[in-house]
């Protein structure tokens, strides 16, 4: 499921995809990537498993880089196709 639903391109998850595994929407939404952060967040607290710590590092980096808002502080709702 987090394959199917990463951006490969762009880093994070998108928010809906049609029956063909497409993007519905072309913008990406803050809070799918929150419940991924806390979803790999939980598999860790349950045992050392090297594919949530993988998945916790991408999409916190993602998020680091694409949705804090270094300067203001909180994040940004949404970021379009273009950044």
């Amino acid at each position: 499921a987090c394959e199917t639903g990463w951006d490969a391109a762009r880093g994070g998850f998108v928010y809906t995809l049609d029956w063909d595994d497409k993007p519905l929407q072309p913008l990406r939404l803050w809070w799918p990537n929150a419940e991924g952060i806390g979803a790999a967040a939980s598999l860790l607290k349950r045992g050392n498993d090297p594919l949530a710590e993988d998945w916790y590092a991408r999409i916190w980096d993602v998020v680091a880089a694409q949705f804090i808002d270094h300067a203001r502080g909180g994040w940004y709702p949404e970021i379009l196709p273009d950044g």
